[in-house]
């Protein structure tokens, strides 16, 4: 957890139920089913799924992708966007990818 001001970036690893508020949640267990409860008990604005593409677990899920979207979170994919940057100023936060 980093926290920069009004900023709060969670990284919680493979965590599956995780219930901390963040600003940006990087997605647990790169998007898979356990994912699921984290998006919705953080309820962040933006989340950050780090999945290679063509992965053999079929991630993200269409459960994980369901709840994003339902949640209304920017997402953010390194299968689909590359490297993604976050930048916090401690009231804004950006994102940036590399595709």
């Amino acid at each position: 957890k980093i926290t920069v001001q009004n900023i709060t970036v969670l990284m919680p690893g493979d965590a599956s139920d995780v219930k901390t508020p963040a600003t940006i949640l990087k997605v647990p267990d790169h998007g898979s089913d356990d994912a699921i409860a984290s998006i919705s008990n953080v309820r962040p604005e933006a989340v950050v799924i780090s999945v290679g593409s063509g992965n053999p677990y079929d991630y993200p899920r269409s459960g994980t992708m369901n709840a994003i979207e339902k949640q209304g979170s920017q997402l953010f994919r390194t299968d689909v966007n590359g490297t993604i940057v976050i930048a916090v100023d401690g009231n804004n936060w950006t994102a940036k990818s590399s595709r």
